[in-house]
């Protein structure tokens, strides 16, 4: 999960701006956009990663697991990756001709398992909109 390892130390070096850039009201203008703009769930992720991305560099490693969800196939063309297609050839009416075992890692937020991969792209996007409402309100920021 090298690339999960690069988003957090970036998203950790853009959340180090608000403590300690040039902006001295940078961090208190983020604490307010954190309790009053998030919903809990964005505020559980932006928590969250803030720690795991801690725990990856600092301690024993971030706390994400990998999961294995066995699954049947049925005979058919698929997509199982994104640009690719994956033909199961086989007798009509056999209902289950494959099985995979596809592989993905998860992290269990405030007891919710989220997808890592899906997790890391809600929290670039509430990166982004961090930025963009900061430089909303603090114009020549």
């Amino acid at each position: 999960m090298f690339y999960m390892n690069a988003l957090l130390c970036a998203a950790s070096s853009l959340r180090d701006c608000f403590r300690h850039g040039q902006d001295k009201g940078a961090n208190a203008w983020k604490k307010h956009w954190k309790a009053n703009n998030l919903t809990p769930s964005e505020r559980a992720l932006y928590r969250f990663l803030g720690k795991d991305r801690d725990a990856e560099v600092h301690r024993a490693g971030s706390r994400r697991k990998l999961k294995t969800k066995e699954q049947w196939l049925r005979p058919g063309s698929y997509s199982l990756t994104p640009g690719t297609r994956e033909d199961v050839i086989a007798p009509p009416d056999l209902k289950e001709a494959v099985k995979i075992s596809p592989q993905a890692y998860v992290i269990d937020i405030d007891g919710t398992e989220r997808v890592a991969i899906e997790a890391c792209a809600k929290y670039a996007a509430l990166l982004e909109r961090l930025v963009a409402e900061y430089k909303a309100t603090h114009p020549g920021a």
